[in-house]
């Protein structure tokens, strides 16, 4: 059990960082915030001085509220979209390994930002959904070995 949020932590060596709330969209939503504000909980990997992790974060693990903008994950129908620009923008940038979202329930799917795969479990207690994200190292390399959605 680990706090992820606005906190980078290390377990096998693996990073994962997360971040709460979603961007401002209805203004009627629990926890939305200013993009800004958002985009503020990953500033951590700007001043993390760990070795090799500050100039690649291929082995990060993104726990985020609010999805990424114009992918699978953030579509609320088939012409809206309400995921960060920013947050996107960032994943493009750095790259990490996976990006573990939900916030737009119609938006439960897989889908990829470069070689980073996106996933948004959409709701376990409205659509019964789930998410299995599992990580290997290969020759001194993390990768994403199986990424799943489920239904119970």
């Amino acid at each position: 059990g680990i706090n992820a949020e606005r906190t980078l932590n290390y377990t096998d060596g693996i990073a994962i960082l997360g971040s709460g709330g979603a961007t401002e969209f209805t203004h009627d939503t629990p926890n939305e915030r200013p993009e800004d504000d958002i985009i503020k909980d990953f500033d951590i990997l700007n001043s993390a001085s760990s070795g090799d992790e500050k100039d690649t974060w291929r082995n990060l693990i993104i726990i985020s509220h609010n999805p990424p903008k114009d992918t699978k994950c953030d579509a609320v129908n088939d012409t809206l979209h309400a995921g960060s620009q920013k947050f996107r923008e960032l994943i493009e940038q750095i790259q990490p390994l996976a990006v573990v979202t939900g916030h737009i329930h119609e938006g439960t799917s897989i889908d990829k930002i470069g070689r980073t795969t996106v996933i948004n479990s959409g709701s376990l207690g409205n659509q019964g959904t789930y998410a299995i994200l599992e990580v290997e190292k290969k020759g001194g390399e993390f990768t994403v070995k199986i990424a799943e959605i489920k239904k119970i």
